[in-house]
């Protein structure tokens, strides 16, 4: 919330802001609006998704001192919604070396098997930060409409929350037989 926002940055004196979630990013333009957050803080932007919509391209873009794009495209889309060059450094998705791990197709085989998975029917992955993602129910029946004519696989990851793994699994009741979840 707000003011636990400004009570943390007041406590910790930063000298930068590094923000990844957009809606902290958001919390932050506000308390400088009003004048409760230094301006000469800089803040800076990491946005750890692909989309270019136009909330993460111009409005969130533009509240930050600096924004590191994850795609040449959003930078694109960034500067044609207003944002100036000079506030966008493209780098790609930062992500942790300890995931960027080459399987075998042996290992890639495995996994299916485990997660029964099947090859050749297209797979869609859902997943979110350790909360996992919240609104199942419309994501699900979503690609169900988008996929009515041919079969698919959706695979949900709940984070570590049972209340989302009893939503991911709530929302997959009913599915058409061409669905597999």
């Amino acid at each position: 919330n707000h003011d636990n926002t400004l009570a943390a940055i007041r406590a910790h004196e930063p000298k930068m802001i590094l923000i990844t979630y957009p809606f902290v990013l958001e919390m932050v333009e506000r308390l400088r609006e009003e004048g409760s957050l230094d301006r000469n803080i800089p803040i800076v932007y990491v946005p750890t998704d692909y989309g270019e919509d136009y909330y993460f391209t111009h409005a969130l873009a533009g509240a930050a001192t600096m924004s590191f794009s994850p795609s040449p495209q959003w930078t694109a889309k960034a500067v044609s919604n207003g944002i100036s060059p000079d506030k966008l450094l493209t780098t790609g998705m930062p992500t942790n070396p300890s995931v960027n791990v080459v399987l075998t197709s042996e290992q890639v085989s495995a996994l299916r098997v485990k997660y029964g998975i099947s090859s050749g029917i297209p797979a869609i992955f859902l997943g979110g930060g350790s909360g996992g993602l919240g609104r199942f129910d419309q994501m699900v029946q979503s690609l169900v409409q988008e996929f009515r004519h041919q079969p698919i696989q959706i695979v949900i990851a709940t984070g570590g929350r049972k209340e989302s793994h009893d939503k991911a699994v709530a929302a997959t009741r009913g599915v058409p037989s061409n669905v597999q979840v």
